[in-house]
């Protein structure tokens, strides 16, 4: 099948092709490919008369068993209806396990494989495009137009209106990755609710700058073990004029939010009297992330990172021409330590 143009991607999860077994939707966008996922599995899903029944799988679940994922795909659903597969991406997965849905040949289930960014070369996008079964899909960062239909949409389920410049407001303080986006309003709708139109006060008053976003997605990559991506986000953030020192203090900070969090649950607080202790408190999306990030470090090992990021702090003021590399390094060091 032909590659899916980017403007084109909404109209696919709407109306999904017919004769089509397996979707690739990848991108630097992680959190639009997540929700491209999320609402095409759901529209296949409810494409027949019974609900279809959709599971999640990810590296870990094909590593411990290799065979998980062709005896779900041509095996019928136990209660009927489409069996969908979103099967998130990983280093460990070789491309060639799923050049055997890609053939033509019928399965049972439909095949939803998010993943990141993909280069024109790379296997797992070359095989999705080259297959007359299958669909690409590519997934960018938002154009203000697609912010303003998310604003829409988040602010009508809500029953909230917004005042036109505070829709301009929000809109360019929006855009570096849909989760985010989608957060921040969702926040916004729960700081107004029991107004009926939102202000541009009320913008200012909730909504981070791109800056704060942009290293919210740097913290929020490295302490979910995903080390590449931190890296490639740190880059964008310095190319776009952030200081490595401004990335190291939002470092410093999450740490030991993290370390408060754990020493609190550790002498016996419940989760949400140790999360009542956070400054500024967590809410929503970002409640859920904090706590998998939480519970993915020990009190000793947040003590002994604390360490380690005081001291490329103090190396990068030292010596500004290692701040980068240091500051890469270490960005590395937490993303291959939160998946131990």
């Amino acid at each position: 099948m032909v590659a899916i143009k980017a403007g084109q991607v909404s109209s696919t999860v709407n109306r999904p092709p017919d004769g089509t077994q397996a979707f690739l939707v990848y991108g630097p966008d992680t959190g639009l490919v997540h929700e491209t996922g999320k609402k095409l599995a759901d529209k296949l899903a409810s494409a027949t008369d019974e609900p279809g029944d959709i599971l999640r799988l990810d590296e870990t679940d094909l590593d411990s068993d290799p065979d998980r994922l062709p005896v779900e795909l041509r095996t019928v659903s136990m209660f009927g209806g489409a069996k969908i597969i979103r099967l998130r991406f990983g280093p460990k997965i070789n491309p060639d396990v799923l050049a055997d849905f890609l053939n033509g040949e019928p399965i049972e289930g439909r095949l939803i494989v998010e993943a990141g960014d993909l280069k024109k070369t790379a296997k797992l996008r070359k095989l999705f495009e080259a297959s007359k079964c299958a669909a690409a899909l590519p997934c960018y960062s938002d154009t203000s137009r697609g912010l303003e239909s998310l604003v829409d949409d988040v602010l009508n389920e809500a029953g909230l209106q917004i005042s036109p410049d505070a829709k301009g407001i929000l809109v360019s303080l929006l855009g570096a990755d849909r989760g985010l986006s989608r957060n921040e309003i969702e926040k916004l709708a729960l700081y107004a609710a029991d107004q009926e139109r939102i202000s541009a006060d009320d913008v200012r008053a909730v909504v981070g700058d791109a800056s704060e976003m942009a290293l919210d997605r740097i913290v929020r990559a490295a302490f979910t073990g995903n080390a590449g991506a931190a890296v490639h986000e740190y880059d964008r953030a310095v190319g776009a004029g952030q200081a490595a020192q401004s990335v190291l203090l939002a470092l410093q900070r999450h740490v030991m939010r993290l370390y408060r969090f754990r020493t609190a649950s550790d002498a016996g607080r419940s989760t949400d009297q140790a999360m009542r202790l956070l400054r500024p408190p967590v809410f929503g999306q970002d409640r859920d992330v904090f706590l998998r990030q939480a519970n993915s470090w020990s009190a000793h090992r947040l003590a002994a990172l604390q360490t380690a990021v005081g001291r490329t702090i103090r190396n990068g003021r030292t010596d500004a021409r290692l701040e980068s590399a240091e500051t890469e390094r270490l960005l590395l060091l937490i993303g291959q330590s939160a998946r131990r």
